[in-house]
């Protein structure tokens, strides 16, 4: 909503609403970055406490 809000306040080639986007987007790829490292974290931790095989671990 607030890329739309943006757009409709500076228009639709405003250098500031192409910046929110792309701060938006990389803060999405870096987020997508860090719940795949904790996901294996994950699998790391339940097989060492025995929850999981411990051929993952």
């Amino acid at each position: 909503p607030l890329p739309q809000a943006m757009k409709a306040v500076v228009g639709d080639n405003s250098g500031w609403l192409h910046m929110l986007v792309w701060i938006g987007l990389f803060g999405l790829v870096a987020s997508f970055h860090g719940i795949i490292m904790g996901y294996s974290r994950q699998f790391f931790a339940l097989a060492r406490a025995g929850y999981l095989p411990s051929s993952l671990a």
